[in-house]
C-alpha cells in the first residue's frame, strides 16, 4: 500500500499533492524487519512448514482423535495447534511455537505411532526429532516474548 509508484499512498499523493503523509504501520515494519533477519535461515522455513503442517494435519478428525488419545495416555492437556497464517503479525507465530512446546510430547507419541503408515506423519515426526530445529524454535520463542 505504500509503494513508490503504484501504492495507495503514491496514488493519493498524485491526486492530492505532496502534503499527504505516508505512515507505515509499526507492527508491519517489525514483521518485515524480522523476516529480513530470518529469511536466509533454513531452520525458520522448516519451522514454519512444521507449524503450518501440524495445524493442517490435526484438522483431520482421525488425526485429532489420535492426538487426543496420546495426550490422555501421557496425562497432558493439549492445546489445539494454532493457525499461524491468519495474519502476518508475530504474535501468531509466538502462539504457534507455544502450542508446539505444550503439545510436544503428545505430538511425538502420536506421530511416532502413525508414522509407519503415513508419510506426512513421518515427515513431521522427523522434524520434531530435529534438535537443531527445536532449539531454534525455543530461541525464537524467547525473542518473541521480549
Amino acid at each position: 500500500m505504500t509503494g513508490k509508484n503504484a501504492g495507495l499512498a503514491a496514488l493519493l499523493r498524485r491526486e492530492y499533492g505532496d502534503h499527504i503523509i505516508n505512515i507505515h504501520c509499526f507492527s508491519n515494519r517489525l514483521e518485515l524487519a524480522f523476516h529480513d533477519v530470518v529469511k536466509s535461515e533454513n531452520k525458520y522455513q522448516k519451522l514454519m512448514n512444521l507449524l503450518i503442517g501440524l495445524h493442517k494435519f490435526y484438522k483431520i478428525h482421525k488425526n485429532r482423535k489420535g492426538l487426543k488419545k496420546a495426550s490422555e495416555a501421557l496425562s497432558i492437556n493439549i492445546v489445539a495447534p494454532k493457525k499461524i497464517t491468519t495474519t502476518r503479525w508475530l504474535p501468531y507465530l509466538n502462539d504457534g511455537i507455544n502450542s508446539l512446546a505444550k503439545n510436544y510430547k503428545a505430538y511425538e507419541a502420536h506421530l511416532a505411532s502413525c508414522s509407519h503408515e503415513n508419510a506426512k506423519a513421518q515427515g513431521y515426526y522427523s522434524m520434531l526429532l530435529d534438535k537443531g530445529l527445536m532449539t531454534f524454535a525455543i530461541v525464537l520463542q524467547v525473542l518473541l516474548c521480549c
